[in-house]
């Protein structure tokens, strides 16, 4: 709880840091859209699952593995502000092993997220005349896998809530086309026998076009 009223809080600051600069125009007009593609890579510290093994009484470990996430965003940025749509999907699957780190294979899928986004833009087109755009972002979702580590009842389905906070720079490489490199840091809530756990970290890489 601490850590999101942090995150929050951190947020609302920058946003109110910038009110001097904030015009009309910032806020209502030059509302564009943004399509854009991103990957990169997540990196969870943190077991998603655990639990007993009905067939043979040790326990059964679910975590997710460093690897890739792809993914695309759809939204509403201006000069000042911005809105979007994430959708990402890692390129592992969940790995489940005993406590004793023996494999089991097939008992996990890919995790995905689907999370909306928002963003605030601190220094507008100030630097290099608009060339380079810092931002910081607060990001509210849900995931969603497969894991089965109870090995009796095949994978079972989870939705768990999602939320985080994150921070980036786009850079433009031509009319309208930006290179957006960002860094996130997601909270997963509990469902069923999924453990909460804040620790994913993705950092990306991505191209959005702003029409």
């Amino acid at each position: 709880m601490k850590n999101k009223c942090a995150q929050f809080g951190l947020f609302i600051t920058i946003f109110f840091m910038t009110s001097s600069l904030i015009t009309a125009s910032d806020l209502f007009g030059k509302w564009r859209w943004v399509v854009g593609f991103q990957l990169g890579g997540l990196i969870p510290s943190e077991e998603i699952s655990r639990n007993i093994n009905a067939t043979g009484g040790e326990q059964l470990i679910g975590r997710l593995g460093n690897c890739g996430i792809f993914g695309g965003q759809f939204g509403l940025h201006n000069e000042l502000l911005g809105f979007d749509v994430f959708g990402g999907f890692s390129t592992n699957q969940i790995e489940v092993k005993n406590e004793f780190g023996v494999d089991f294979p097939n008992h996990g899928s890919e995790l995905g997220i689907v999370s909306g986004n928002f963003y605030v833009y601190p220094f507008h087109r100030i630097l290099f005349d608009g060339k380079m755009q810092p931002y910081a972002m607060l990001t509210f979702g849900i995931t969603f896998f497969s894991v089965d580590t109870d090995n009796i009842n095949d994978k079972e389905r989870y939705s768990p809530l999602a939320q985080g906070f994150g921070a980036g720079v786009k850079f433009e490489i031509d009319t309208n086309a930006y290179l957006d490199l960002n860094f996130r840091k997601y909270s997963i809530s509990s469902s069923g026998s999924i453990k909460p756990f804040d620790n994913i970290q993705v950092i990306m890489l991505g191209l959005r076009v702003e029409i």
